[in-house]
């Protein structure tokens, strides 16, 4: 199970509501494990209610478009738009990086859709990443799952995945903490924010080789 946001409005706190709602959260889960990303000043408040697992840290980052970033650059990787008789390929490439878990409802769920378009990466017959972009507020976008085998991988889908994305505006996305920036993105980049991943039973097993690129919604 995945906690997602957890806020009590400015001007009824102190009145016992977060701690119902906690407790709420709590019960509705039951034995299940619970995940969340936790913002920097409350990881050791987790800690203390049980979240004592903790795997990768995300930092988030904004980066403007620009003309040059959109330019076809040849590649020796296919990148192609995901249709429906490549679910399989991605399934299993994403079962690289989360080996004992099987995400394919969720993936489906948030892989597809209105403003969303999602790549996978082909090395000849191979897979060897995948991405996902989706439109987010006026003159935004913003980068979901982005796995790959490597930085030249991760590269060829941004610069196909950035085509669509008017010179000027921004994707946001958020970045495994131990990933270099590539050298694609760091001409515009910042960092606004960070959440680290906690669970409260026990860590979901990662390959974090392959993330390059997390969403803080899908575990």
């Amino acid at each position: 199970m995945y906690l997602g946001n957890f806020i009590v409005r400015e001007d009824v706190r102190g009145r016992g509501v977060g701690r119902q709602i906690w407790k709420a959260m709590l019960e509705k889960a039951g034995t299940r494990n619970i995940a969340l990303d936790s913002e920097p000043y409350m990881e050791e408040w987790y800690e203390k209610q049980g979240f004592g697992h903790k795997t990768y840290k995300v930092l988030f980052y904004n980066v403007k478009i620009t003309e040059d970033m959109k330019t076809d650059v040849p590649s020796s990787y296919d990148v192609k738009t995901l249709t429906d008789d490549m679910w399989s390929d991605l399934l299993a490439y994403d079962r690289l990086v989360y080996p004992d878990t099987d995400r394919e409802k969720i993936l489906r769920a948030w892989l597809v859709g209105d403003e969303v378009r999602t790549v996978v990466a082909y090395d000849g017959s191979r897979v060897v990443g995948y991405g996902s972009i989706h439109r987010k507020e006026t003159e935004q976008y913003g980068l979901r799952n982005v796995f790959a085998d490597s930085e030249a991988v991760l590269v060829a889908m941004l610069r196909d995945m950035f085509r669509a994305v008017p010179a000027g505006w921004e994707v946001r996305f958020m970045k495994v903490e131990e990933k270099a920036m590539p050298a694609y993105l760091a001409h515009s980049v910042y960092q606004n924010d960070s959440a680290l991943r906690m669970f409260n039973k026990f860590p979901v097993r990662t390959n974090v080789d392959r993330i390059w690129f997390g969403t803080a919604h899908i575990v």
